[in-house]
């Protein structure tokens, strides 16, 4: 009787940076989710709204998201910087608010719960391994 049966391991020394990349990993995720919804939903003249839509991530300590060090970052922020955006997503008492943003958030907390436990698995199923390190099967 043959058996095809093959067994993996995979040492997995520090579960925290384990964690932590699956974490980061997650967070580039949902932000770019976040872009291509906010893109979707926003209003559309000439373009420059949703052009200017983009993400920044960093760790959340007052450096306006720019520390993007490696095993450091904990948040993201999906914005523009164009000057009339506010102006869209609320609106004026002349102008009726066309939002873009907060829709697009409320699909993106949908899909967020499937998207980190599958960053995690995905993470947890390779294992930390060090460079030039090759996974043991027999």
């Amino acid at each position: 009787m043959a058996n095809n049966s093959k067994v993996e391991y995979t040492g997995i020394k520090d579960i925290s940076k384990l964690t932590t990349k699956g974490n980061i990993n997650s967070l580039l995720v949902l932000a770019l989710l976040g872009v291509n919804y906010a893109k979707l939903a926003a209003p559309v003249d000439e373009g420059n709204l949703r052009a200017s839509i983009g993400y920044k991530m960093g760790t959340g300590k007052g450096e306006n998201l720019e520390d993007v060090g490696v095993l450091k970052i904990n948040e993201a922020a999906v914005g523009t910087n164009v000057v009339y955006a506010p102006y869209m997503e609320f609106g004026t008492r002349f102008v009726a608010p066309r939002p873009y943003l907060r829709p697009s958030m409320a699909l993106l907390r949908g899909d967020a719960p499937s998207v980190v436990a599958k960053k995690m698995d995905d993470e947890f199923k390779k294992g930390v391994l060090g460079t030039n390190k090759e996974r043991v099967v027999f």
